[in-house]
C-alpha cells in the first residue's frame, strides 16, 4: 500500500461516525467524490476516492511527514493516512 494523502481533521475522530464525517468534509474541500465501503473495522476505512480504493487509518501524526509542535504528538491527536489499495 502507498500513501497517497494525509488529513488533518477539522475535529477530534473518537467515533467511526467522526470518522466517516472527517472524510467527508475533506473530500468536500478538495472537490473529490467519496464512497465509503466499510467503517466496520474502526481506526480503518475501506473507501473509494475518485474511483480508486483505499484504506483510511486514523494514526497519531508522523514526525517525518507533518511539521507540528512536539507536544501535539504526546497528546493522542490522530490524523488520517489514505493508503492506495487499487490493484493494477
Amino acid at each position: 500500500m502507498k500513501l497517497t494523502y494525509v488529513i488533518e481533521p477539522e475535529n477530534p475522530v473518537t467515533s467511526p461516525e467522526e470518522f466517516a464525517d472527517e472524510l467527508v468534509l475533506w473530500t468536500q474541500k478538495e472537490g473529490k467524490e467519496l464512497d465509503i465501503l466499510s467503517v466496520k473495522d474502526y481506526p480503518q476505512v475501506q473507501c473509494i476516492v475518485d474511483g480508486k480504493s483505499y484504506l483510511a487509518k486514523l494514526e497519531p501524526p508522523r514526525p517525518n511527514l507533518i511539521n507540528l509542535p512536539s507536544a501535539t504528538y504526546s497528546m493522542g491527536f490522530k490524523f488520517i493516512y489514505l493508503y492506495d489499495t487499487t490493484k493494477e
